[in-house]
């Protein structure tokens, strides 16, 4: 089989589309082995996915960036169907009222696209100031 730049941008985008990003949850202490790190990590995710009520486990779980002391590192989670995806999307809110109300989930978006959704929710939340309800949502 040949290899082909496309081939390669759809498996990107395939995946992408499966992918989410959790922010908040600590990150274990850097002093332990990688083996018990990962097993906290893949602990965590469960859980979480869990009270998203997302009824697999991922297939791929990492925490992305560099090591800091001021915040944990976002983790990447891909999920094995586009459906528990959007179940663990739709279910976010669910983490409010739990041990997980510091975390966050959200679709795994490019820089660009990003700093796209940012500038739409300034302008929603512009154009709702002053107004007795939600008009403009993103």
């Amino acid at each position: 089989m040949k290899y082909t730049p496309l081939a390669e941008t759809n498996a990107v985008d395939t995946e992408k589309g499966r992918s989410i990003i959790i922010s908040g949850p600590p990150d274990c202490d850097l002093d332990k082995p990688q083996s018990v790190r990962q097993k906290h990590l893949e602990d965590q995710v469960a859980a979480i996915l869990d009270i998203l009520h997302v009824d697999s486990l991922p297939e791929v779980t990492y925490r992305m960036g560099e090591v800091s002391d001021k915040r944990p590192r976002p983790i990447k989670v891909v999920l094995p169907s586009r459906t528990r995806w959007i179940t663990a999307l739709a279910n976010a809110r669910l983490l409010r009222n739990t041990d997980y109300a510091n975390v966050y989930v959200r679709k795994s978006m490019a820089a660009s696209e990003r700093a796209g959704d940012y500038k739409l929710r300034q302008e929603a939340r512009e154009r709702n100031q002053g107004k007795p309800s939600r008009e403009w949502l993103v």
